[in-house]
């Protein structure tokens, strides 16, 4: 935490969300942003960090300005040490409209963060809800607001979920388990491809 805060010269009492994704329409940070300033109203302490690059940046920018939330959203950009910041952070926020397996969800269970992300793609084959993280539905502005506030101010439930999160992947997305997993599949290829 001591590296985040002074990396992005953030107060130390911060309460740290943090999105990393591509700047880009599905990735649905224009609508993280107002949900950021509905967050901010009730915690002053909130912080959101945004890592990523991409053709939505500017129009993000402005948005930003027009929310008023300059002190509140700091962009990153793109930072190689991103996945080694991430157990600096208090929570994890992923609204992707659209995702395939959602890689960077895994990464942030990993560092033993609370997740809350999107019911989309495979994010719902790795989150169990209120178990190990909270799926929301996408674009669904008062759900998401209920839900992440429910983290920011309950710090117990966050790492109660992030403890949770990191024993997931610990025992479902490990090197061994994916090895078995394709074993298994070229096992049943052949035995189903033996029987033509």
């Amino acid at each position: 935490r001591a590296r985040v805060v002074e990396r992005y010269d953030l107060p130390a009492d911060a309460l740290l969300a943090v999105s990393a994704a591509q700047l880009i329409r599905r990735k649905a940070q224009d609508f993280l942003l107002p949900l950021a300033a509905r967050l901010i109203t009730a915690e002053p302490r909130f912080r959101l960090l945004l890592f990523g690059q991409g053709p939505e940046q500017a129009r993000l920018e402005l948005q930003v300005l027009r929310l008023g939330l300059e002190e509140h959203v700091l962009f990153c950009g793109f930072d190689p040490e991103c996945a080694a910041l991430l157990p600096g952070f208090d929570l994890f926020l992923h609204p992707a409209r659209r995702e395939g397996l959602g890689a960077v969800v895994l990464e942030a269970m990993s560092a033993g963060l609370a997740v809350v992300a999107s019911s989309v793609g495979g994010i719902i084959d790795v989150i169990e809800d209120g178990v190990d993280g909270c799926l929301v539905a996408p674009d669904d502005g008062d759900a998401w607001c209920r839900v992440a506030l429910e983290l920011v101010v309950d710090p117990d439930r966050r790492a109660r979920l992030g403890a949770a999160a990191r024993r997931t992947i610990e025992s479902r997305f490990t090197i061994e388990r994916m090895t078995d997993s394709y074993i298994e599949l070229y096992e049943r290829v052949v035995r189903a491809d033996a029987f033509r």
